[in-house]
């Protein structure tokens, strides 16, 4: 799995060279190593991709994100079935134990409100009663210390009056983060042959990314 990001957002033309990606934009043409490129990014409509290009990056496990014409992202590939996927690693994740998953889901809660607390201290905001609700946290998470948490932190950050259900440019803003954010999970997911839809805590029959869901949670305050 690549380590860049390459985002496209003018007119453009991404093809497949040697090995290379070229992106020939109206000024431009730009070499890219495809075993670097981790994610692509085509930020615009006036793009165009080329079947070697895309199964070029699908062969070393990249990811390619479309956004439609709002900017949000709308679309993405990945090679789902990588060549690290196997009926073991699958029986495996479909059979972990209840105090396995019960633990797992506790680590990944106690790391997203710590994180969150480094954000409020950011920011400069009060945290005491953030702290409280962590050392609160039970196994598995069941009093939901979690939605306790955002209810207080959310406020923190972008006012008393802010909601997270609020039609505003700061909500679309994270809803876009998170989306990309989402995106990087399930190709971490996929790349270790893992199954996106088989989740911990978020089990949705209509979410085919609820592993990527759960495993985000931590990472969200970065976008915050």
């Amino acid at each position: 799995m690549g380590w860049r990001t390459v985002v496209v957002t003018q007119h453009a033309k991404v093809s497949l060279s040697t090995g290379n990606l070229v992106i020939q934009t109206d000024t431009d043409r730009l070499h890219v190593p495809v075993r670097d490129v981790g994610v692509l990014l085509i930020q615009t409509l006036q793009a165009v991709i080329t079947a070697p290009a895309v199964v070029a990056l699908a062969e070393v496990q990249a990811k390619i994100i479309f956004t439609g014409r709002d900017g949000q992202p709308i679309c993405t590939t990945s090679g789902d079935y990588s060549n690290v996927q196997s009926t073991v690693t699958v029986g495996k994740q479909m059979t972990w134990s209840k105090s396995r998953i019960a633990t797992l889901w506790t680590r990944v809660i106690a790391s997203k409100l710590q994180n969150q607390i480094q954000v409020v201290e950011f920011v400069g905001g009060e945290t005491a009663s953030l702290r409280q609700e962590l050392d609160q946290l039970e196994v598995g998470d069941v009093t939901n210390r979690e939605a306790v948490v955002a209810r207080r932190y959310f406020p923190r950050l972008f006012g008393q009056d802010f909601s997270r259900t609020d039609l505003t440019p700061v909500n679309a803003a994270l809803n876009y983060g998170y989306a990309i954010l989402l995106s990087a999970v399930d190709q971490a997911i996929c790349t270790r042959g893992y199954l996106t839809c088989w989740g911990i805590h978020h089990t949705r029959t209509d979410n085919a990314f609820n592993l990527g869901s759960d495993l985000m949670e931590p990472f969200r305050p970065v976008v915050d």
